[in-house]
């Protein structure tokens, strides 16, 4: 009982899951006498496999290894003779006494504790089981124990994120906003030329500065999030960012509120395709990417200051824009793209919250 309680207080106390998983596994083994011990992590995606094995006093080489003294990397554990020692898949094959109790997280199987000895004249008894069972509660509590720890700190990082996002709204783009404003009032008392010029790009300076900086606050509330606004800034400045062309992102309305995970989907890839045509054929050095959650419908626009668009190269190209208005149609939405008086071209994708099943148009990944 006394081994059984120190052994408990030294997993509760570990903050990495390495050293508990060595340690039950060790611990498992000397609680019960045995002359092996092993420890199976099932994997949470697939528990018919396992995505981790730890084992204690097997020095022998696994099934593929050629070092008699490396811990077995695969399935079952042979002696240096190939003699089977033990095979988590069936234990029942085990030659010799075993014993094995569950990890149990909620009502999941964490992982599986397992003794055995080849050697062992008697089997287990009814403490070696009460032990490996108080052995395997305490491995439960002290998993949990380091899930918990994790979600605090990534709770921790998180509340960093909003304090800084925060930070930067409330105080530096208010003070850049007012330094511009002072900025374009001074230039109603200043007469040379040179000197306007230099305020008025100082203004401009400040605007882009403004505007990089509001990006940078939505990377900071919405990283490592499934949002729209986190997907939609994470691929405009992937394909800005490669093809050499200045961004802005804008968001007006509830967007993350009102577009769930199937219109994020539908909107992500749409916002793809769309800012992939900017990139393969607009010749354009800025892209400005909307997207407005204020009425019936959600828009996306696209807007670029490149070489316009041209319905007859369109026509003769490649699915991208057909995918785009097949796939608008089948949402009961709407898909269009029309050049602008000064240069560029704007493209809008539109369609209804309440989402119909689709009926084919599916977009094309580029």
């Amino acid at each position: 009982m006394r081994a059984l309680f120190t052994a408990v207080i030294e997993l509760i106390g570990h903050i990495e899951m390495g050293d508990v998983l060595e340690d039950v596994a060790g611990a498992a083994r000397s609680l019960t006498g045995s002359k092996y011990a092993a420890l199976g992590i099932l994997d949470p995606t697939d528990p018919d496999t396992m995505a981790d094995f730890v084992t204690a006093g097997v020095a022998v080489r696994d099934s593929g290894g050629t070092n008699p003294n490396s811990k077995p990397t695969s399935f079952p554990l042979l002696d240096p003779n190939g003699a089977l020692l033990f095979d988590p898949s069936v234990p029942e094959r085990t030659p010799g006494p075993h014993l094995a109790a569950h990890i149990k997280l909620g009502s999941r199987t964490f992982g599986t504790i397992y003794v055995f000895d080849p050697h062992r004249r008697q089997g287990y008894d009814e403490q070696d089981t009460a032990v490996l069972e108080a052995l395997a509660t305490a491995a439960s509590a002290s998993v949990q124990n380091i899930y918990l720890k994790r979600a605090l700190t990534d709770a921790t990082v998180r509340n960093d994120r909003a304090r800084i996002a925060r930070d930067l709204h409330d105080d530096v783009i208010q003070r850049l906003f007012a330094v511009g404003l002072q900025l374009q009032a001074s230039l109603r008392t200043i007469a040379d030329h040179d000197a306007r010029a230099s305020i008025s790009q100082s203004i401009d300076d400040l605007d882009q500065t403004i505007q990089q900086i509001r990006t940078t606050i939505f990377d900071l509330e919405h990283s490592g999030s499934n949002s729209t606004r986190a997907s939609l800034i994470e691929l405009t400045s992937e394909l800005a960012d490669v093809a050499g062309l200045s961004h802005e992102i804008l968001f007006q309305g509830p967007v993350d509120t009102m577009i769930g995970p199937e219109l994020r989907t539908i909107i992500v890839k749409a916002a793809r395709e769309m800012l992939s045509n900017v990139v393969k054929h607009a010749n354009a050095s800025r892209v400005v990417v909307t997207v407005s959650a204020t009425g019936p419908n959600i828009s996306l626009t696209v807007s670029d200051d490149g070489v316009g668009f041209d319905p007859r190269r369109a026509t003769a190209g490649g699915l991208g824009l057909k995918n785009l208005a097949s796939r608008a149609a089948a949402l009961d939405g709407s898909f269009s793209i029309r050049a602008l008086a000064g240069g560029g071209s704007v493209a809008t994708f539109e369609i209804p919250f309440d989402e119909p099943a689709p009926q084919g148009g599916n977009l094309v990944e580029t």
